[in-house]
């Protein structure tokens, strides 16, 4: 799981962030590397028509961080309360569709099992509903990672697709951010780690509850990760989903605590997820004291703790205390249906 703080060529190359739109992109092994010689910002409320210096990112102060508190704090609640009545929907289509087929009459077992695509079929009907939406968030992420190597837009992915508070305290970079990846090998380690564990967390939460705590855990990365670079003056950008894989990571953790994990490159070392989750907490904690710029530690620790918090007390404080509105929500599609 690694979630990277993009290299630039230059010190230029941090000006570009604030006004992609003014970004002359250039070609380069990344998509990652954009590149702009001069540009006038129009967006800082401090200084209207100033010319911005290369190199000199402007910081927001710290006072100002009250907005992204408060956009992972609207958009956790919007996350759950999606999720509450998507269930509701969901349990409520299935009741309808077995009433209307009853009588139950055997479905037809016949299967090809010599053409790919009734191969293909066949696997994705074996998986769970959980499982098959982590096959969709992949397939965002790599969908994402394919839309950085398209020139004409890229100047949008890095407006919207990076999150870095000298871009200014915007919401959609805390959620989008957490889609982008560096490289192939960032991309593939991530969906790989998120894979092999998707089936215990939807087991834990439920394919709704563990779409709405990944998503939130992934803002609550970038809120930390926003945190801690303004207060040690890092303009570096990042990208990655490690935020909110390490959220559903650390909540299976203290879910199942003496389940067996392994690294992925060294599957010869194993341990429990306890000391899985102790290891993480450490190792981003000390990441971030010695300000390592490897990986954004920042983010890393922030969705592990969010995980943890969750499991221990958001579960009990969010979805299960969800009846209030489930009840409103039945009343009025009751009534809508009169």
């Amino acid at each position: 799981m690694i979630c990277l703080r993009t290299s630039w060529l230059l010190k230029h190359s941090l000006s570009s962030l604030r006004r992609p739109e003014f970004v002359e992109i250039v070609k380069s092994k990344s998509p990652f590397l954009p590149t702009r010689r001069t540009f006038r910002s129009r967006s800082n409320r401090r200084a209207e028509e100033s010319e911005v210096l290369l190199g000199e990112p402007v910081f927001p102060r710290l006072v100002e961080l009250w907005r992204p508190i408060v956009y992972t704090a609207a958009f956790g609640a919007v996350a759950f309360t999606s999720a509450s009545l998507w269930q509701y929907e969901d349990v409520r289509k299935r009741m309808k569709s077995i009433k209307e087929a009853w009588p139950f009459s055997a479905p037809s077992t016949t299967i090809k099992r010599g053409d790919f695509r009734d191969q293909i079929n066949l696997w994705w009907n074996g998986l769970t509903d959980g499982r098959r939406l982590v096959v969709a968030l992949i397939g965002i992420n790599v969908g994402v990672y394919a839309l950085w190597w398209v020139p004409a837009i890229r100047g949008f992915m890095a407006r919207y697709f990076m999150a870095t508070p000298v871009q200014g305290l915007r919401f959609w970079p805390m959620l989008l951010s957490t889609f982008s990846h560096h490289n192939i090998v960032h991309l593939g380690v991530n969906m790989y780690v998120f894979w092999s564990f998707s089936g215990s967390v939807d087991r834990l939460y439920g394919k709704e509850q563990f779409l709405a705590t990944y998503l939130t855990g992934g803002v609550v990365s970038s809120l930390f990760s926003y945190i801690f670079k303004v207060i040690v003056r890092s303009p570096n950008p990042t990208v990655g989903a490690s935020g909110a894989i390490l959220t559903t990571l650390a909540s299976v953790c203290c879910g199942y605590p003496d389940a067996t994990l392994a690294i992925v490159f060294l599957p010869f070392l194993t341990f429990t997820a306890a000391t899985a989750l102790k290891g993480i907490l450490v190792f981003d904690t000390v990441g971030m004291l010695l300000r390592l710029k490897v990986f954004d530690h920042a983010a890393h620790l922030g969705g592990t703790l969010f995980g943890i918090w969750y499991f221990h007390y958001g579960n009990d404080l969010v979805w299960k205390n969800r009846k209030p509105l489930i009840e409103w929500w039945h009343t009025k599609r009751q009534d809508k249906e009169k």
